[in-house]
């Protein structure tokens, strides 16, 4: 009978040690969880920043291609005007006649042809920053989406229990935010 007691006594000190085991796992798990749902808040607030910057630079861009559209508009404008101009001098002296009218034609020709030439460079300045504005809101799209999938990686290794999954999303994660800090100082 004492031996019997022994055993008992061993099975639940074997008992015991497992459940304090199993109390120290669920209290790292729980640590650790709290881990994954305050990295995944950080995530998504820089997911909804660089939402942000994105829409806000892609209405920037379309609003340059626009004024940079109208600016070219208004030089072919003035380009034509400047050649009928250009054509009634030619025509007046084709003719060999004289006309009141042909030193005001000339005059405003180049009045035309400056105008144009002033409209040029702001147009091409315009078209270029459009461009620009273009690949920084591509620059912001793609970190979105970075931070998105590490915010979803956040939520599905919560579930699954598995760390693994939850460093790959945190990597991928900081590479979204850089590119979104990048993105906001270029």
């Amino acid at each position: 009978m004492p031996d019997e007691i022994e055993v008992e006594t061993k099975e639940l000190q074997e008992a015991i040690r497992e459940v304090h085991d199993e109390a120290a796992e669920l209290k790292e798990g729980s640590t650790w969880l709290k881990y994954i749902g305050i990295s995944t808040a950080i995530l998504a607030v820089f997911a909804a920043i660089g939402a942000l910057q994105a829409g806000h630079i892609a209405n920037e861009a379309m609003v340059s291609r626009m004024e940079s559209v109208d600016l070219w508009n208004e030089y072919q404008a003035k380009r034509i005007k400047a050649t009928m101009y250009m054509l009634q001098v030619n025509d007046i002296k084709d003719r060999a006649a004289s006309s009141p009218y042909m030193d005001g034609y000339e005059k405003k020709r180049v009045e035309e042809e400056s105008d144009a030439n002033d409209i040029k460079p702001k147009a091409e300045r315009l078209a270029k920053d459009s461009e620009h504005l273009m690949r920084t809101h591509g620059l912001f799209a793609m970190a979105v989406t970075m931070t998105q999938i590490a915010v979803a990686g956040g939520a599905i290794a919560a579930l699954t229990r598995m760390k693994s999954i939850w460093i790959g999303g945190m990597l991928l994660g900081l590479i979204g935010i850089g590119m979104i800090l990048m993105g906001m100082f270029s």
